[in-house]
């Protein structure tokens, strides 16, 4: 009996390690909000902008708002040259704004982005986008969302 667990649990967890789609995590603890996600199945480009994953959604709950953190990784394949990774928040691209893909045409490449942006309270919604030629591929992708409550003056 022991053996049919211990078979069973493995074939469980290298079923899990096979898997190409994280879902999304999401951790909040002491005024801040991280929400992780990532994928490592191959996508396929339309010419111009192409959301990965799902848009995020999140409300900042600070009554002076909140700073959103868009880190993210982008490989891709096939590149057709000058590509741009963007975050966006709320439909609008925060500071510095996107970071252009290394323009190696035909080879692997990756596009990386690390923005800031200030937001009010309430409901608001976070994607990250790839703009490239149509044909080029992405071949794995991670984000990470971290949301921050700004302090009221004169607060801990």
């Amino acid at each position: 009996m022991n053996t049919i667990s211990a078979i069973t649990a493995l074939l469980l967890a290298s079923a899990a390690v096979a898997s190409n789609d994280d879902s999304p995590v999401r951790y909040r603890a002491h005024g801040m909000t991280v929400l992780m996600h990532s994928s490592m199945k191959t996508v396929t480009l339309v010419d111009g902008d192409n959301v990965l994953g799902n848009p995020v959604t999140f409300t900042c709950a600070s009554a002076t708002g909140c700073v959103l953190v868009i880190d993210a990784t982008v490989k891709k394949a096939k590149d057709n040259g000058g590509g741009l990774t963007c975050g966006y928040v709320d439909d609008s691209v925060p500071p510095p704004g996107c970071g252009p893909d290394a323009a190696y045409y035909g080879y692997e490449t990756s596009g990386f982005v690390h923005e800031q942006a200030k937001v009010g309270p309430g409901p608001h919604t976070a994607k990250l986008v790839v703009n490239d030629g149509a044909g080029a591929e992405v071949t794995g992708w991670t984000a990470q969302y971290t949301i921050y409550d700004r302090k009221v003056h004169g607060t801990n």
